[in-house]
């Protein structure tokens, strides 16, 4: 009998150890969509995503935030905003964040918008912390209007040579344009980069080359969303993208990296990360085919992760399958 508890017991442990190596999507539940993450020098990764009710009796949550030390076990901390800032005429929720660091601040740019608006904005909030107190810009750093595309929101920020640059757009192409020294208003002319099936676009430079993500579909109807990611390629910041058949992501090309499977549906709005063993993971949102909504009939869309692969200067998640439902390796993070 001793034999048999301790041969458990070992079994125990075994399996606890496995279990610590692992992890299973989603990593961040009930609801956490449009995910931008951001590391900090201490090494912990903190996670914004856009406004939604949860159905858990707070109301909504305005960009909630979450922080993890392994990029699979992460706690909510808190929204950025106590309520939406009151200078977007005729009201917007705040979607789409997206989070930086440049010279000793934190950057949080988010969308605000209706469904239909005519006249979406990007806002700009700023804090020492990334947890905040954040300081609202007060305004728009531009609206559809000023900038002359349609639908306005979705924003990413690249800063390279001490110059930033906002990439933007949904369903009216994606355009990208430089920002003054602080971050609050465009300077020059705007140039596509991709053309109108695309929205929610996250750039990284890997090698000599800047891969553009995107997002095409419905993301948000449910077990039928259609929402698929996408990327293309190019030695430069502001293109030409190209797929792996040399397609101009401007004229109908495009790389497809996540589609739906059985279990999950809408995989899109990404961001990357990188680990301390330099593997590249891809954070997204997803919803579960079979239990789409919440009680408020919400979109049930949670945040996953998964590696990338990268094949011929291409990525591949998954083998190509869609997002991960079975565990997979955790992502490698040393010590601090």
């Amino acid at each position: 009998m001793k034999r048999i508890i301790k041969l458990l017991s070992l079994l125990l442990v075994i399996h606890l150890a496995a279990a610590q190596d692992t992890y299973t999507n989603p990593v961040v539940t009930p609801v956490a969509a449009d995910p931008s993450v951001i590391r900090t020098e201490d090494g912990t990764f903190y996670l914004y995503a856009t406004q939604d009710d949860w159905a858990d009796g707070q109301g909504n949550h305005y960009i909630p935030m979450f922080k993890s030390t392994d990029l699979v076990t992460w706690e909510f901390i808190g929204d950025a905003f106590e309520a939406p800032p009151s200078w977007k005429e005729g009201g917007g929720f705040m979607w789409a964040p997206d989070i930086s660091f440049y010279d000793g601040t934190y950057y949080l740019y988010y969308a605000s918008s209706l469904w239909g608006d005519p006249n979406p904005c990007i806002g700009l909030a700023t804090a020492t912390s990334p947890e905040g107190p954040w300081e609202d810009l007060g305004r728009a750093v531009f609206c559809s209007e000023d900038i002359g595309v349609r639908n306005s929101i979705d924003a990413f920020v690249w800063y390279e040579n001490s110059e930033r640059t906002m990439v933007w757009g949904s369903w009216n192409n994606i355009y990208a344009v430089s920002l003054n020294n602080d971050g609050t208003e465009v300077v020059g002319e705007k140039t596509q980069l991709a053309d109108t099936r695309f929205e929610a676009p996250h750039i990284i430079k890997r090698d000599n080359f800047y891969y553009l993500f995107v997002s095409s579909g419905s993301c948000c109807e449910g077990e039928n969303s259609t929402y698929t990611t996408w990327v293309g390629r190019s030695e430069n910041l502001l293109g030409p993208y190209l797929d792996s058949s040399e397609r101009d992501l401007r004229y109908g090309g495009g790389e497809v990296v996540l589609y739906r499977n059985d279990v999950w549906v809408g995989p899109g709005h990404t961001s990357v990360v990188t680990d301390d063993a330099g593997e590249d993971w891809l954070v997204y949102h997803a919803i579960p085919a079979n239990d789409p909504r919440l009680p408020n009939d919400v979109n049930r869309r949670p945040t996953l992760i998964d590696k990338i692969i990268w094949s011929d200067g291409w990525p591949i998640v998954n083998n190509g399958d869609g997002p991960s439902s079975e565990p997979q390796p955790v992502p490698t993070i040393a010590p601090r």
